[in-house]
């Protein structure tokens, strides 16, 4: 496939999130005093979108990049303090973007999906974590595949097979090796969304995964809570 340039990109996201904006984008009260932003909010939602595409991971190089070679399409670019402000309050509304284009699309309806988690550390695993914001909401855990012991939670990530992200969640991590299955089992039952072809399929499919491994393991006794 042949790619585009990048002002075709930003105008293809622009025009796809303004079009949505004003339909489903949340209306200032009237009579609300104040000036109105100059730089709007499908503005800063479609640079949201567009960095994704560009290899610039720190926001500074984005902007800079931006103000060096496209500043006739964004003339009132924000710097980075104001940028980064807007793109943390904007955050929900890009999500619901998100989500709407992948029911229009119909990508939730799918009866295949592929599954990957990913720990996500957020304190040292011997730190004390009594007066942690932490505590209560994470957990310790093991990544098989790294070697890995951590506190913290478990990025859970359905997407097609396509690579396309349907939904992801962030979930406590295993306390316990025996439980581990069960606790994919769980995520996946989370994340899902209730309407999804693939759900009820997907709760099959991994109860009885999680039965047999835990069984042959020699760890698992089937119980009521199991079932």
């Amino acid at each position: 496939m042949a790619s585009i340039t990048v002002p075709d990109l930003f105008t293809i996201i622009f025009v796809l999130v303004d079009d949505w904006y004003q339909v489903y984008g949340p209306k200032p009260p009237a009579g609300k005093p104040g000036v109105k932003p100059e730089f709007s909010d499908s503005d800063v939602i479609t640079l949201m979108l567009a960095h994704d595409y560009i290899p610039y991971p720190s926001e500074t190089q984005y902007i800079g990049f931006l103000r060096a070679n496209y500043l006739d399409l964004f003339p009132k670019l924000l710097d980075q303090s104001q940028f980064n402000r807007r793109v943390c309050s904007l955050g929900w509304l890009v999500e619901q973007f998100r989500r709407d284009w992948i029911v229009r699309k119909g990508w939730h309806m799918h009866t295949r999906f592929l599954l990957d988690t990913k720990p996500v550390p957020v304190m040292g695993y011997k730190r004390s974590k009594k007066h942690s914001d932490f505590l209560g909401s994470a957990g310790y855990g093991r990544c098989v595949s790294r070697n890995l012991k951590c506190f913290g939670y478990k990025l859970v990530t359905v997407c097609t097979l396509q690579g396309l992200p349907i939904v992801y969640n962030l979930v406590v991590l295993a306390t316990l090796l025996i439980h581990r299955v069960w606790n994919e089992f769980r995520a996946v039952i989370t994340v899902l969304p209730a309407n999804s072809r693939v759900r009820e399929p997907a709760r099959d499919r991994i109860r009885k995964t999680a039965h047999s491994r835990s069984k042959k393991s020699g760890y698992f006794r089937p119980s009521a809570k199991h079932k």
